[in-house]
Formats: C-alpha cells, sequence, structure tokens
C-alpha cells in the first residue's frame, strides 16, 4: 500500500532525498532565510574537542578518583545491569539533552562489563530510542510540544535535514550533531522507516569507536 505522504505528490521520491513535511508544520526560518548549509569544519572541531575532553575526563578520573569512581560504576552496574544501559541509551536517544550515553558506557567498562556486550547493547538502545523519536514526530509534526520544538531549538537541524534529508541523519549518527533532533526531524518529514533505520545502523561504529576512547582514556590513567 503506498504511502500517503509519497502519493501525495504524485510521485514516490528518489532515494536519499528529503520528503516535504505533511500539515502545517511550520518551516524554521520560513520567508527569513534558507536553510543552512552543513559547516563540516565546525562539526570536525566540535567532535575532535569531543574526543579530547572524553579522554581528558577519564584520565583525570582514572588519576585522581579510581577507587570511588569505580565503587560507583560496579554498584550502579550490578544494580541496573546491561538491561539499564539499554534503557539509558534508549531515552537518552530519545529526548533532547546534552547527556550523552557515553557516561554510561564508561561505567559499564569501568565495571568490568565486556567490551563488545557494552557497545552492542548501547548501539540498539540508541536505534531504540531514535525509533521512538521518528514515531512521535511522525504522528505529531503538526501539533503540540514535538512541533513547537522544531520551530523553535531544533529549528536548526530541522532546517538541515528537511534539505539534505538522509545525508543529515547520517551525520546526525556519528558527529556531534545531535542525534535525537535528527530523528524528530527525519519524522517529521516523514522518512521511511526502512531508510531511517539503515541509516541508524551507522550508530554501531559511533559507539564502539567511542567505547574504545573511553577504555584507551581509562587505561591510561592506570
Amino acid at each position: 500500500m503506498p504511502d500517503p505522504a509519497e502519493s501525495a505528490a504524485g510521485e514516490r521520491p528518489r532515494s536519499g532525498a528529503a520528503v516535504a513535511p505533511v500539515g502545517p508544520l511550520p518551516v524554521p526560518g520560513a520567508g527569513v532565510a534558507p536553510p543552512p548549509d552543513f559547516d563540516l569544519r565546525s562539526l570536525l572541531i566540535r567532535f575532535s574537542v569531543g574526543v579530547l575532553v572524553l579522554i581528558a575526563m577519564l584520565g583525570v578520573l582514572g588519576a585522581l578518583l579510581r577507587e570511588p569512581t569505580t565503587a560507583f560504576a560496579r554498584w550502579y552496574v550490578g544494580l541496573t545491569g546491561l538491561p539499564g544501559l539499554l534503557v539509558a541509551a534508549s531515552v537518552l536517544d530519545m529526548v533532547p539533552q546534552p547527556v550523552p550515553s557515553d557516561v554510561f558506557m564508561g561505567f559499564a567498562h569501568i565495571a568490568g562489563r565486556d567490551f563488545f556486550s557494552i557497545g552492542a547493547t548501547t548501539t540498539v538502545g540508541s536505534i531504540l530510542g531514535g525509533t521512538v523519536a521518528w514515531l512521535g514526530a511522525r504522528w505529531a509534526a503538526d501539533r503540540g510540544p514535538v512541533r513547537r520544538y522544531l520551530a523553535g531549538p531544533g529549528a536548526g537541524v530541522f532546517a538541515l535535514v528537511q534539505r539534505y534529508g538522509t545525508l543529515a541523519l547520517a551525520v546526525g549518527a556519528i558527529s556531534p550533531l545531535p542525534f535525537s533532533v535528527t530523528c524528530y526531524a527525519a519524522g517529521a518529514i516523514k522518512m521511511p522507516y526502512r531508510r531511517f533505520v539503515l541509516v541508524c545502523l551507522l550508530r554501531g561504529p559511533r559507539m564502539f569507536f567511542y567505547l574504545w576512547l573511553i577504555q584507551l582514556g581509562w587505561v591510561a590513567a592506570a
């Protein structure tokens, strides 16, 4: 059965192209400025700074507060286990907020959980959270808090996803561009779920890379 969002225009959108939003969702900056371009230099700088900060923080914790940090991580992970990591990753990539799931991956690593289980659990949780965000925006993009957010704090990312579609979502999956916001935007423009979830698989390499950085910083401080 054809997708109403695709058939309304009389033809099916090309793979990778952004799909126009359905309903009265306002276009951020409409009538004022065109959607922004990707500032790749800014993203690379933010990515590099984020990597350095992550390693530095783990180095400080490992050198100065190793015992209390280890005790807390073992207590927390012993209490919640991998299901707790799954839920944390889902919620953090479902709700726009500044705390990355790397914090909970760090707890799991310090508590002695194995590398693959941590990375795989966090990846699955992230994709589940992103899926909930995609669904929420697909169903409620033209009303309520989703509409206000995409027309307000999330307007810049929404404009990027409107303009670049799949590419913007891919950048959000692996870069400092907020992943949860790109998922809301993808739902708002009615991006097909198959395309959406395939792009979200890029969360896997991102999670394993950051987990390796966590391991590197913690071991280096020993």
